[in-house]
């Protein structure tokens, strides 16, 4: 029976060109600005402007903004409330959104990948942000991955370095008995918060191949820990100032069970479009996952 499953999500990529008409000052958490430009280059009945306002009632939302991004890095400041994108330059950015059945059950409506993508590489043009600042945007390029394509890129490798290129914020698990309700972030990452939060995210939106709980509680022996360069950070979340991390990490795989093994890879690829930990969907947590092998060096 196993044999008849297929995979039921696939992720949707849209990268944008931007490209500000003079000096602006935003917000040190440039997803403000790019989830601005989004919603106002966006028709009134548009379905990706309803889904950025159904979605706000779930923890795992399948549509994600990024930070701004220049010359390869993420666009954001620890240090200061504002950052000022210069005019003349081009940023990027980019909106991932995740085609699951199960959606339909979590919002309450169903979205078609093909609107949203319709939607997207129809935005195009120049938009006012913040009531008085001229930008044009305009998308560069889209793809969609298919789940069960995730990982082949990763298998095999001798080491994974995992680069946490925006904060990110790892939870903890909430003990039932203690009543603590807030959210409580790791410095660190740890492999069975990295697993535990991946995983979760796996299973929301794949409904017959789920990943087992298991994974986090070997992982620490089967992602071994090599090497770290790992800081905290101080982000805004709302009006909340929050601590995170930024930085790298290189792992060893070395499980004996290639089934383990191979969801490892596919759940650390995934991280490459999706994120790990909290709020990704307005840019936290953004991963870059590549592989090393020693053989190629």
């Amino acid at each position: 029976m196993r044999a008849c499953l297929i995979s039921v999500f696939s992720i949707v990529v849209v990268d944008f060109v931007v490209r500000p008409l003079q000096d602006i000052p935003v917000s040190s958490s440039t997803y403000r600005f790019t989830k601005q430009l989004l919603a106002n280059a966006l028709p009134e009945d548009s379905v990706v402007r309803a889904l950025l306002i159904r979605q706000a009632r779930v923890s795992e939302k399948p549509l994600k903004v990024s930070f701004l991004m220049s010359g390869g890095s993420y666009v954001w400041s620890p240090d200061s409330e504002h950052v000022v994108l210069s005019g003349g330059v081009d940023y990027g950015f980019r909106v991932v959104f995740v085609d699951s059945e199960l959606n339909s059950g979590r919002l309450g409506f169903r979205v078609e990948a093909g609107s949203v993508i319709d939607e997207l590489l129809g935005v195009r043009g120049v938009f006012t942000v913040y009531g008085a600042f001229k930008v044009s945007v305009e998308p560069v390029g889209a793809s969609v991955i298919n789940s069960g394509e995730l990982g082949v890129g990763l298998v095999g490798s001798d080491y994974v370095k995992v680069s946490f290129q925006t904060p990110t914020l790892l939870q903890y698990p909430m003990h039932p008995r203690l009543g603590v309700r807030e959210s409580v972030h790791a410095l660190y990452p740890h492999p069975v918060l990295l697993m535990l939060s991946l995983i979760r995210r796996w299973n929301t939106y794949e409904r017959f191949d789920k990943v087992g709980l298991s994974h986090a509680i070997y992982a620490p022996y089967e992602l071994r820990e090599v090497n770290h360069s790992i800081r905290p950070v101080t982000i805004s979340v709302g009006k909340t100032r929050t601590r995170g991390f930024i930085g790298w990490l290189i792992l060893k795989p070395v499980s004996r069970s290639e089934a383990r093994l191979r969801n490892y890879m596919r759940l650390l690829d995934m991280a490459n479009y999706l994120g790990v930990g909290r709020s990704t969907s307005i840019g936290l947590g953004a991963v870059k996952v590549t592989p090393i092998r020693l053989g190629n060096a």
